[in-house]
């Protein structure tokens, strides 16, 4: 929803999606083995704490598909290519 001037360049970065799913179970493992303190640990550990077979069917589409949501928030790949 942020209109930017015409002469505004974008860039997008985009990861392999397995690998950016992957890290994400490891950041909040690696977050909870050294006790740290982050509102993403509190909020999504309870995905990852039964390993990850289970974080894939606990994470919410909108985490696991992120890349997609940010260029359209009812994940058609076709909108969000356009």
């Amino acid at each position: 929803h942020l209109k930017l001037s015409e002469d505004t360049y974008t860039f997008a970065f985009l990861r392999n999606p397995i690998d950016r799913i992957q890290s994400h179970f490891n950041m909040l493992n690696d977050m909870q083995v050294s006790n740290r303190s982050h509102q993403a640990l509190a909020a999504e550990w309870h995905w990852a704490k039964d390993g990850f077979a289970t974080f894939l069917e606990e994470v919410p589409r909108k985490h696991a598909c992120n890349q997609l949501y940010m260029f359209d928030t009812n994940f058609d790949v076709s909108e969000a290519l356009y």
